[in-house]
């Protein structure tokens, strides 16, 4: 049986995805993200990373999403793959900027809600400062050999179970959300978040973005498409449907999270 369990001790969420083909983990954004992941193999699992980790996926090159891929492949077996666009290999070869960003307020507003108290070091501690707008010129510390490029805007089978990729553009240029079609499971990054505890509707777009209009246009089209009974957002807490709905998650998330958006 699936099982996700999500990493959320750091600023960003990084989450575990354990099934029959054995284990992908999204979005391991700090050295502390990777350790937690291998510690939560390791213990709660009972298998090994090196054996058990397949796929490691990005939902965006953003540095608190990416910051512990480097750290974790050090104890994944030579077959573990990094998934991502070909955007991200463009940043990586220094052909392409990192999307511009816009409504900075927004961000640290979003930064200071998932702030915790007693964090290890490791969880504030990355592979390298690549992902960082000021240092586009900088790279995961990975041999490319690792990585499987898809085209931009792919939509399909990432071949780990029944996962799909989907193009979720709007926070930034390369943002995907990986999708269960069997589990109605999405795991959206930067796409939607879940940083306001006890509100309505549980869980808003993204107010710092690259482009407002293509992220109010991926909300459309996976509302038209899809059925979430989980969301796991980058940031914030997951949101499962309510018990006896059918109902896509979806349809309630709102619009920008951010009292500056």
């Amino acid at each position: 049986m699936e099982t996700i369990h999500a990493i959320t001790e750091g600023i960003a969420n990084a989450y575990i995805v354990n099934d029959k083909d054995g284990v992908m983990v999204v979005d391991p954004g700090s050295r502390g993200a990777a350790l937690a992941v291998l510690d939560y193999c390791n213990n709660i699992l009972g298998v090994s990373p090196r054996e058990s980790i397949k796929i490691v996926a990005m939902t965006h090159y953003h540095i608190d999403h990416i910051g512990g891929i480097a750290t974790l492949l050090e104890h994944c077996g030579p077959d573990t793959m990094v998934i991502a666009t070909e955007y991200a290999r463009d940043y990586m070869a220094h052909k392409r900027r990192l999307s511009s960003m816009h409504n900075w307020p927004s961000c640290m507003q979003t930064a200071f809600c998932c702030l915790k108290g007693d964090v290890p070091p490791a969880f504030h501690s990355y592979d390298s400062l690549a992902g960082i707008p000021d240092f586009a010129n900088l790279s995961i510390p990975v041999d490319q050999g690792r990585f499987k490029f898809y085209e931009n805007g792919f939509n399909g089978t990432i071949g780990f179970g029944d996962w799909l990729v989907l193009p979720t553009p709007g926070h930034t240029e390369d943002s995907v959300s990986f999708y269960s079609p069997s589990t109605m499971a999405l795991i959206c990054g930067d796409f939607i978040l879940n940083v306001e505890p006890g509100s309505f509707p549980r869980g808003r777009i993204n107010g710092f973005h690259n482009d407002y209009i293509a992220i109010q246009s991926s909300l459309k089209t996976l509302k038209e498409n899809i059925n979430v009974a989980a969301l796991y957002p980058g940031h914030g807490d997951v949101v499962m449907r309510q018990a006896g709905s059918k109902g896509s998650i979806l349809r309630s998330v709102g619009g920008s999270v951010g009292i500056f958006s």
